[in-house]
């Protein structure tokens, strides 16, 4: 049984991605992924180190790992302002490494009806099938920069796992962020969304630019219209809580 979890801040802030962008949400964001995105915007999340979590009143640090009581205590702090949020935003690293945290959220929340939004890399499926039930919305990362994506076998088989992964999200409420950077090929996106889009051409789909990577209008246009080629819900958003200086 997992005991604790290893924290990297928490804080109450706008939702500046995806369907419920300018949504006021408490995010818990824990250290560890399996992935390392060249783009990532929360390195430091790697490192097991010390936590923080800021109230918008009082700042709290402590050292890692932390149990379920002293997470439940730091919950505690934000008494008074809870009403404020109705929606966790489970974030990372990648927050299915630690699942264990879902059921401990749940449990402190079981008397306010808090939603839990979980944001995802959607690679660990297995991770996922644990803990659906304990979770209200997903919001999963189609991570189309990897290496092994150059492999049409590798592709292919990353596709057919994506898709495992989005039927069991499909539980609950869905949507898809697709981060576009430069790195990403024609071909690659084309090969992505087609197949995916084939099979749910009905999933929210959010296009969402790596923050200053360098993208034109024009590439952003490029990869829209592929992807309204394959999807009836596409929108592109920006990291919208950048843009306005949140974090």
């Amino acid at each position: 049984m997992n005991t604790v979890i290893y924290l990297h801040e928490i804080f109450p802030s706008f939702q500046g991605e995806g369907l419920f962008v300018g949504k006021y949400q408490l995010f818990i964001r824990l250290k560890k992924c399996n992935l390392s995105c060249y783009y990532c915007d929360s390195v430091e999340s790697r490192e097991d180190g010390v936590y923080s979590v800021n109230t918008g009143k009082q700042g709290i640090e402590g050292e890692n790992p932390v149990d379920r009581k002293q997470f439940f205590q730091l919950l505690n702090s934000f008494n008074g302002v809870d009403w404020m949020f109705d929606t966790i935003s489970l974030t990372g690293g990648e927050p299915l490494l630690q699942n264990h945290v879902i059921k401990w959220i749940r449990d402190y929340y079981s008397l306010n009806q808090k939603k839990i939004l979980l944001e995802t890399n959607g690679t660990l499926k297995d991770e996922l099938q644990e803990v659906i039930s304990d979770i209200d919305i997903v919001s999963m990362d189609i991570k189309l920069t990897l290496d092994e994506l150059k492999s049409p076998e590798k592709l292919q088989t990353f596709l057919d796992y994506t898709l495992e992964f989005i039927e069991i999200a499909m539980r609950k409420r869905l949507y898809i962020k697709i981060p576009i950077t430069k790195r990403i090929s024609p071909e690659i996106f084309t090969a992505a969304v087609s197949f995916i889009g084939f099979r749910y051409p009905k999933l929210n789909v959010f296009l969402q630019d790596v923050f200053d990577d360098g993208l034109t209008m024009k590439d952003i246009m490029d990869f829209y219209s592929i992807a309204v080629c394959h999807f009836d819900n596409v929108r592109y958003v920006p990291q919208v809580h950048k843009l306005a200086g949140f974090i």
